[in-house]
């Protein structure tokens, strides 16, 4: 434990110069590609950026009209949006509110962008500098973990992350109370302010922060001596009427988070977010090393994408590691370090051992996952305590020998150039290039204040949350995107077209799907930008861990999209870089009388069908039940190549947002089984028509299909049929007349 020297004042000149360092580092690294123009460029890809950037807008918008910042009407219109459980980081909108309200949303966000990994190297610092009673090894602590790979990696899209100066101060904070050197009143008052900031900022930082503070807290207790245990469990007292405190002090954010419908289960799966054992020591290529073509590969083969994989350690940040616990094994405080950093790594790893993408058996973070609220945590982001176990240790290090040993700090530097961030500046930023639509305001020529509209590339693959934040919420979307929780609301995601609109595949009669959802959310325009977020495995041609780059659509999705907006039959209106087009209301009036299980009974009766005629059509043609799956049939052109986009199934990586899986393929005895994922008030009329031609219907798959099994959410129907039924239900497809799908003459499908 520290001394009882005198304790440095919290932002004194060490503090300040050491805080200056890492503020001209993250100016150097992060913003140079948008400093001279920090209103048309932000920091980091893919959709996430936009969306920060959407909710300094939304907040300040909010603000000033006078409006509930929790409940959003602006996106998923007409019914809105909860905000509650999405990453809307209301203390870092207020703090920025001035420049938001100045020089809009997107200096706000780059601004938050600079200062986050400053604020975090800062408050390392002083955690450090208490714990060392040194300057330059507690200025190296916290370089340390303001430029680790957790910050790095998070800088490309998931600026909330870094947003938490307040975890090293609240440790510094109760490490002064268990040393006996601030009062109980004032822990108990900092330490409710810093959770109450935390939760502010990123409330998911909270619950993982209860994990691991009670876990050190138990590694720290049995080294203890009775007095000091004494303290240290009169100090987790303390620390549990902090969370109180902080929990009424945010009570009106709770009362949003839990008053109204919360998303259940995790919001990102976990057993597709840790980290791989191989990223301990493979550098990805936010770090300057991990553009070296030998690793590209290597983490190619990670489960988790690259904002998920920041756990490189580098080999002298490693050796640092080990030397530290053989001179430190049988001191407890270096005992406890090393006990703690073996936890959250095994923790950080998540369910299961994962070794260069394969699965190797189950870990102790399976019990986490199914814990309630860190359920929704991802294993990846546990790496922010262990580099800030690492940079203390790194300091307690540097600082033996009163810091003068040169041979360490000789090692210590050498850590510098093996996590040497990456040096492109184009790496780090992404140009905003408003189409001149928006930005030259002709978007007020087109559209009335308020008025609703669908923007393509939809949801998080466009960018209508920027172009939306940029307008000051002139417009609202009858879409949008606040991160995964959920990522579609369950009413919209019951209309086809979303699903394909996400997916640009797989959906019959697009245009009749599209209008009537139009129709029933008040939507009278489309928007369709020139760019699309893609999700890509590969940079410049070179494999690397997944993540997301945006650029002009491509030819095949963009042709899609605009087979489908001509069959609307209105023509399209070029304009400032964008394409408009605009439908009447008497034009979308018959279609208001469909509802969203009208329509999506008509597409399931017509995938559902196409299965049953592409199996039997394969079995005519002498081909082996064995080898027949819903990829044969579709490469054998045994399935529908005119619906949008031009197939049946989806090849999309965003399907996990839907539930739309089909099964085709052998059943035994000697069947075929057909299969569908939907929910039941969809399927029923498929499962009334063709159920008699069945031997076996499973509704949930393997569970036999009977009022009581019946499920309330969605899941896979499956039939399985013999040759003689698959025949006979197949006949029946074909004897029926071709629906005609349009809303004056409903199909007989629709009502079925």
């Amino acid at each position: 434990m520290p001394d009882a020297t005198p304790v440095p004042r919290l932002f004194d000149r060490q503090a300040a110069g050491a805080f200056l360092v890492y503020l001209t580092l993250s100016l150097l690294i992060f913003e140079r590609a948008v400093i001279g123009h920090p209103a048309t460029g932000y920091v980091g890809r893919g959709p996430d950026p936009q969306l920060y950037i959407w909710f300094m807008g939304w907040w300040a918008h909010a603000i000033s009209h006078g409006l509930n910042p929790f409940l959003a009407s602006v996106i998923w219109a007409p019914s809105g949006v909860n905000l509650a459980w999405t990453a809307n980081m209301p203390l870092a909108a207020w703090l920025v509110y001035p420049i938001t309200r100045g020089f809009g949303p997107i200096v706000s966000y780059n601004f938050l962008c600079l200062v986050s990994p400053a604020l975090a190297g800062w408050s390392a610092f002083v955690l450090c500098r208490y714990v060392v009673r040194g300057c330059w090894p507690a200025t190296f602590g916290g370089l340390l973990f303001a430029f680790s790979p957790y910050v790095l990696s998070r800088m490309l899209g998931n600026m909330d992350l870094t947003l938490v100066w307040p975890i090293p101060l609240a440790v510094y904070t109760t490490l002064r109370r268990i040393d006996g050197n601030v009062g109980a009143r004032g822990f108990f008052a900092a330490l409710a302010i810093l959770i109450t900031a935390q939760f502010l900022l990123f409330a998911e930082i909270v619950a993982s922060a209860a994990l691991f503070g009670a876990i050190a807290l138990g590694l720290a207790a049995p080294a203890m001596a009775p007095g000091e245990r004494r303290r240290l469990l009169s100090t987790a007292a303390l620390i549990g009427a902090a969370y109180a405190a902080a929990a009424v002090i945010v009570s009106p954010y709770l009362y949003y988070m839990f008053a109204f419908p919360a998303p259940s289960g995790p919001i990102f799966s976990s057993w597709d977010s840790a980290i791989d054992l191989v990223s301990f020591f493979i550098p990805t290529t936010v770090n300057e090393l991990g553009r070296i073509p030998f690793f590209l590969p290597i983490t190619h083969q990670f489960r988790a994408e690259m904002s998920e994989c920041g756990a490189y350690l580098g080999l002298p940040l490693l050796a640092i590691v080990i030397l530290f616990a053989r001179e430190r094994w049988n001191v407890a405080g270096g005992r406890f370090l090393i006990h703690l950093l073996i936890v959250i790594c095994a923790l950080a790893m998540g369910p299961r051992l994962e070794i260069a993408g394969r699965i190797v058996m189950g870990l102790p973070g399976s019990a986490v996952a199914r814990m309630p609220l860190l359920s929704k945590a991802l294993p990846a982001r546990f790496m922010l305590y262990a580099y800030l176990a690492l940079a203390v240790m790194a300091a307690r290090w540097l600082a033996e020998a009163g810091g003068r040993d040169a041979r360490r700090w000789a090692l210590g530097l050498a850590i510098v150039p093996f996590m040497l961030p990456n040096l492109s500046a184009a790496y780090w930023a992404t140009p905003a290039a408003l189409p001149a639509f928006f930005s030259a305001g002709l978007y007020r020529q087109y559209l009335a204040p308020g008025e609703t509209v669908i923007v393509l590339p939809y949801g998080m693959l466009g960018e209508g949350m920027l172009w939306q934040a940029a307008t000051d919420m002139y417009f609202r979307m009858a879409e949008g995107y606040v991160s995964f929780a959920p990522p579609v609301p369950e009413e919209p995601s019951r209309w086809p077209i979303i699903e394909g609109l996400y997916q640009l595949q797989g959906v019959p009669a697009a245009g009749d799907q599209l209008k009537a959802y139009m129709a029933n959310h008040g939507v009278e325009a489309v928007i369709v930008g020139p760019r699309r977020q893609y999700h890509v495995g590969a940079i410049n041609g070179h494999p690397t861990a997944t993540t997301w780059l945006r650029s002009p659509t491509l030819a095949p999705e963009r042709e899609a999209t605009v087979a489908m907006l001509n069959s609307l039959g209105v023509p399209a209106i070029e304009a400032g870089g964008v394409t408009l087009y605009r439908l009447s209301p008497q034009t979308l009036a018959p279609y208001r009388k469909l509802t969203a299980l009208t329509m999506e009974r008509r597409a399931t009766r017509a995938r559902f069908e196409a299965l049953l005629l592409g199996a039997q059509r394969y079995l005519a043609k002498g081909g082996d039940p064995a080898s027949l799956s819903p990829q044969r049939a579709q490469q054998l052109g045994l399935l529908p190549q005119g619906w949008f986009g031009g197939a049946f199934l989806s090849i999309s990586d965003t399907n996990t947002i839907f539930n739309s899986d089909v099964m085709l393929g052998p059943a035994q005895p000697d069947e075929i089984a057909v299969g569908i994922e939907g929910w039941y008030d969809a399927l029923e009329p498929v499962i009334r028509s063709y159920g008699a031609d069945a031997s076996r219907i499973y509704f949930p798959y393997w569970v036999p299909l009977s009022p009581a099994s019946a499920p309330r959410g969605p899941a896979m129907m499956v039939m399985t049929f013999d040759r003689a039924g698959l025949e006979h239900a197949a006949a029946a497809v074909m004897r029926r007349d071709a629906a005609d799908l349009h809303p004056a003459t409903p199909s007989r499908a629709a009502g079925r």
